[in-house]
């Protein structure tokens, strides 16, 4: 197993379950929730677009350990447009408010430390 950048992507993770964001995915299969929350964190910790963010999460071509954290083992980028397709049917009409205030707190906590 290959050692991989770490730090960071602790950080991320820490702050988006500790302001409770997780918490507001809807519940679905427990493999989706983990890869919609990895496609959160991996938006803050990488930008990149959805092919890069896949090889970035997936087991054999990681670029960073929250896939490894999340214990996705192999994403594609068809999981990945699954996963956001998913996002996008089950948002409900106030969802939208939540979502920019966790967005907001943790964008603010990237760029206040």
């Amino acid at each position: 197993m290959q050692a991989r950048p770490d730090g960071h992507v602790q950080a991320v993770l820490g702050t988006v379950r500790r302001i409770g964001l997780d918490r507001l995915l809807p519940r679905a299969a427990a493999r989706r929730q983990r890869l919609a929350e990895a496609l959160i964190v991996a938006r803050v910790i990488e930008p990149a677009a959805k092919l890069a963010t896949a090889r970035g999460l997936d087991a054999e071509t990681a670029s960073h350990s929250l896939g490894q954290h999340l214990e996705l083992g192999k994403v594609g980028v068809n999981d990945v447009y699954a996963t956001l397709d998913w996002l996008g049917a089950r948002r409900s009409p106030g969802s939208r408010r939540d979502w920019r205030a966790a967005t907001f707190r943790v964008a603010h906590w990237c760029c206040t430390t």
